[in-house]
């Protein structure tokens, strides 16, 4: 069955003008042919405008398939590009994140390295003002009684200095971090002569019956 019998909304003005004009034997014969009967509708305008829609429309998408498929090879050169750069993005973030863990690591690293060296600093701060109570002291230039209630708490000091920096240092060492030179082991108190107790000097004036007794370090 053509297509145009499927129209939703036919004109039926022509074709009855034209059967109206037709005798009682044309029509007769008209009924009795199939063929005739389909000829006079193709010559309808309207079947004629609807087929020539129809042919430019097949025309048409004739020509967008056509050039559909002529773009093919550029779409499918595309899609291996973006592919490509999506395996090459990839590629790049990991290393990106890579380099971050190497840079926090070597960050965290020099932290842990300036603290390290900030307890050595105060370590040998305290030393040194313990070394200069016990040159005082030796001197004469200070009291027994200044120098006890003093001494004690900076050898005292000096000590926690010295063991936190040791611990720091230790614990560098053990650490898995990367480091370009592990941290010096901090001089034990054995290394040292400046941690000797403060002697008494022959020069220095102290009275005989009253007995002298060394800071117990």
């Amino acid at each position: 069955m053509p297509y145009y019998m499927h129209e939703l909304n036919p004109d039926y003005n022509p074709a009855t003008r034209l059967l109206r004009g037709m005798s009682t034997t044309e029509l007769q014969m008209l009924l009795n042919n199939d063929e005739m009967i389909e000829t006079l509708v193709q010559e309808l305008q309207q079947v004629k405008s609807a087929e020539s829609d129809r042919n430019a429309m097949l025309e048409s998408n004739k020509n967008l398939a056509e050039a559909n498929l002529a773009q093919d090879p550029v779409l499918n050169d595309l899609r291996i590009k973006v592919m490509e750069l999506n395996d090459e993005l990839k590629e790049i973030k990991e290393s990106l994140e890579s380099k971050k863990h190497k840079l926090d690591d070597v960050t965290r690293q020099m932290s842990l390295d300036t603290t390290l060296a900030l307890l050595q600093a105060a370590a040998a701060e305290a030393e040194e003002e313990s070394e200069a109570f016990s040159e005082n002291f030796l001197s004469g230039e200070m009291q027994i009684e200044a120098f006890l209630d003093s001494y004690l708490d900076k050898r005292k000091l000096t000590h926690l200095r010295r063991v936190k920096a040791e611990k720091m240092a230790e614990l560098l060492r053990n650490s898995p971090l990367p480091s370009s030179t592990p941290p010096p082991p901090y001089p034990s108190a054995s290394s040292s002569s400046s941690y000797a107790p403060p002697y008494r000097p022959y020069s220095y004036p102290m009275p005989s019956h009253e007995p002298f007794f060394y800071p117990n370090i």
